[in-house]
């Protein structure tokens, strides 16, 4: 594994046995300029950065909650569902997923594909699930699937 080296070793070496005889630059200003400049600059932004805090959004989160609502409207319209029963099923959903994929790049691994197919994913449900929740699932599958491909 690649060890990055520290701060340390990347510093060219310094030798203070030789006196400085280079003439001084000019050119950088001094410090008390630099620090009222510096003070300016970041007093003014402060001002921006304040009203964009205000526009930022929070970071989104990768959820089925929107879905997991519109399924139960559609068997029980008049049914409603606590958040945390939403997210007790979101995760149910996101370990299924995980499982399901990792098992099918196992098989396509073994038949020496860099793919996953539907083919892949429909193996992969019986070494997961069992019995008739498998059968199940693969029919409910194989049915959007060809659902999706008829679609215009």
């Amino acid at each position: 594994m690649y060890k990055r080296p520290s701060r340390t070793s990347c510093r060219a070496p310094t030798n203070t046995s030789v006196p400085n005889t280079s003439v001084p630059d000019t050119s950088v200003p001094k410090k008390s300029v630099l620090k009222k400049s510096v003070l300016k600059k970041s007093a003014s932004n402060r001002k921006v950065n304040s009203s964009d805090d205000k526009k930022r959004k929070t970071e989104r989160t990768e959820s089925y909650s929107i879905y997991i609502h519109r399924v139960l409207k559609q068997f029980h319209p008049d049914f409603s569902i606590c958040n945390e029963s939403i997210s007790i099923i979101d995760s149910i959903i996101d370990e299924m997923f995980e499982l399901i994929a990792s098992k099918a790049a196992k098989l396509a691994v073994e038949k020496k594909r860099s793919t996953i197919n539907s083919k892949d994913i429909q193996a992969s449900i019986p070494l997961i699930m069992s019995g008739e929740l498998g059968k199940c699932a693969i029919s409910e599958g194989t049915k959007a699937v060809t659902k999706y491909f008829s679609s215009p």
